[in-house]
């Protein structure tokens, strides 16, 4: 797009610049796309292979992240339309957060396509691989794409079925909630490869990058919170006390299990590591540090501080140290205050507290419709939780 000034007929000045047009509301469909043209059919495949019935792609390895990851989206797209459209000023620049975003959507998405192709055939209809292999627009994306990496992360999509001398978690083994964590892992590792590369696509930002980070965090966060019950749907199989040590555990606090009468075969079998919730929280924000340091040392952003997203950044962390001002985070974000902010509206965890090794939780009064945490809190189910953390 170019302007040009003239004065009696003669240029004076001129100036060029580009517009970037996209559709907000189809962030995410790419997500989607890979689950139903790659996680379906490959459960179906997986199952006949095991002679077993079709569990379901919700049983699928990589189904949680993508679910998470389209969550998010929607998230994302919830923001950048109350800012551009309707003016909130949730984010100090929501043009640089859509740049990102579709980019990292691309790189991601095109990346797996062109990984499994020689195995699955194309995800993309025929317009689309005319269009990606040979429009000049998508030449940067083509260049940057990274199929040998996705191949790697592919190789983990293996269901675990049923077999014996292992706990069962509906239609698969526990042990598939192991497959899905370390699929996850993985994958995240390669997407902020992919996302390095979708800051660079989007050029630099270095006036407000860090609350925009913050921000990114904070959405994938509640996308968890959200998807946990659908991303895994093995938690309902498990008993509540069990189900309460996959979510929440911590590495190194020993004695939890024994407080929540958690059975020795559940915890030979996990280990000692740390819960779904806390696992995504650190990872994700440890991912999130480094791509944000990368992104320093070329100039592409700026932050202050140690750490781009500090632990205080954080739902969960605020939830756990500062349980008060999780309200603050969510007007800052364009969530609506309400009874859902409280803080015995998502589960909780006490630090300070550290594990319950004196005492059962059972001997609290019983409480409808709630539940407790290792440290005694009551907390709304999981349900529960998902509803409070969308959007108003």
């Amino acid at each position: 797009m170019a302007l040009r000034l003239t004065e009696a007929g003669v240029p004076v000045a001129a100036g060029s610049g580009s517009l970037l047009v996209c559709d907000a509301r189809r962030l995410g469909s790419l997500y989607k796309r890979l689950i139903d043209r790659l996680v379906i059919p490959d459960t179906a495949q997986q199952a006949r292979a095991a002679n077993v019935a079709d569990p379901g792609a919700a049983f699928h390895p990589w189904y949680p992240v993508l679910l998470i990851g389209g969550d998010k989206a929607a998230l994302y797209e919830r923001a950048l339309i109350g800012d551009i459209v309707h003016k909130r000023r949730n984010l100090s620049d929501p043009s640089w957060l859509l740049r990102v975003g579709l980019f990292l959507e691309f790189l991601t998405c095109l990346g797996v396509v062109e990984a499994v192709k020689d195995e699955v055939g194309d995800l993309l209809t025929p317009a689309e691989r005319e269009a990606f292999d040979h429009s000049p627009l998508f030449a940067p994306i083509r260049r940057r794409i990274n199929p040998d990496a996705w191949r790697e992360v592919w190789k983990l999509r293996q269901i675990v079925f049923p077999h014996v001398g292992h706990p069962r978690t509906g239609p698969v083994s526990a042990k598939n909630l192991l497959a899905k964590r370390r699929a996850t892992l993985m994958f995240l590792e390669v997407h902020h490869d992919d996302l390095k590369q979708a800051i660079e696509l989007a050029g630099p930002n270095h006036h407000n990058a860090q609350e925009t980070w913050q921000r990114v965090f904070r959405d994938a966060e509640r996308a968890v919170l959200r998807q946990t019950p659908d991303a895994f749907p093995e938690l309902a199989f498990l008993p509540a006390k069990v189900r309460e040590f996959v979510l929440w555990h911590r590495c190194g606090q020993l004695g939890l299990e024994r407080a929540l009468g958690v059975p020795s075969p559940i915890t030979r079998l996990l280990g000692d590591q740390d819960g779904l919730f806390a696992s995504a929280c650190a990872q994700y924000r440890r991912s999130m540090n480094a791509v944000a340091d990368w992104a320093n040392q070329r100039a592409l952003m700026d932050h202050t501080g140690a750490e781009c997203v500090p632990p205080d950044a954080s739902l969960l962390e605020t939830r756990i140290a500062r349980p008060t001002q999780v309200a603050m985070l969510q007007r800052r974000d364009g969530y609506e205050e309400s009874a859902s902010t409280s803080p015995s509206s998502c589960p909780t965890r006490t630090s300070d507290r550290g594990p319950c090794t004196h005492g059962d939780p059972r001997a609290h009064p019983p409480l409808r419709g709630r539940r407790l945490t290792p440290g005694g809190e009551a907390v709304l189910p999981l349900e529960r939780c998902a509803a409070a953390c969308s959007p108003a």
